[in-house]
């Protein structure tokens, strides 16, 4: 586990242990609520077609919330990981990502600034070859949003959480639309970026 305080991160190499100049990395940020297990799948199967992988889930919190701030920490922390990879022993190999559903394609917005020319991750823009998304960008609104939050929590808990975040949500969209500030809305940004 490759940890960046206070995330952690999951890497495996190409079977049979060859990790050379042109082996290429591959990173998976996971979807909302994904636990390593269902990401390691994929890794091994990149790691059979002779990738290295590193793997990790934005925690929901992240994903959810009004601020940019956590993501953009988590988003910093996965790059410093697969970089920590790519880079290994001095060499300078290409990487690739694939972003699953909107809990993943949070991790690529986040990123946006800090691949940036000038930003704190630029050589990574530059090794860069290919980006793949899985079952995203996914329209979210207000409903999906409260569904998405409460899959996997159990009666009268999912009621109350999905009818707050219903309230809080749909609230803070009125207010943002009345006060003609609905452009900073997260969910404004996303569509920005990924469309």
């Amino acid at each position: 586990a490759i940890v960046q305080p206070p995330f952690v991160f999951h890497e495996s190499l190409p079977a049979g242990g060859e990790f050379g100049e042109s082996t290429p990395v591959v990173a998976i940020a996971g979807w909302l609520g994904c636990n390593d297990k269902h990401l390691l799948k994929y890794a091994e199967a990149f790691n059979s077609l002779g990738a290295a992988v590193v793997r990790g889930t934005m925690p929901g919190g992240y994903v959810f919330s009004p601020f940019d701030a956590g993501r953009k920490r988590y988003a910093a922390a996965a790059l410093e990981a697969v970089e920590a990879v790519r880079t290994r022993g001095g060499v300078n190999r290409n990487v690739y990502w694939i972003f699953f559903s909107n809990g993943g394609a949070w991790v690529w917005v986040a990123m946006q600034d800090m691949l940036a020319d000038g930003g704190a991750f630029f050589a990574h823009r530059r090794a860069l070859r290919g980006v793949a998304f899985d079952s995203s960008p996914a329209y979210m609104h207000l409903f999906t949003g409260a569904a998405a939050l409460t899959e996997t929590m159990r009666q009268p808990l999912k009621a109350i959480v999905y009818s707050l975040f219903v309230i809080v949500a749909g609230a803070w969209d009125v207010v943002a639309k009345l006060t003609f500030t609905a452009s900073w809305l997260p969910s404004k940004r996303f569509w920005a970026l990924l469309t």
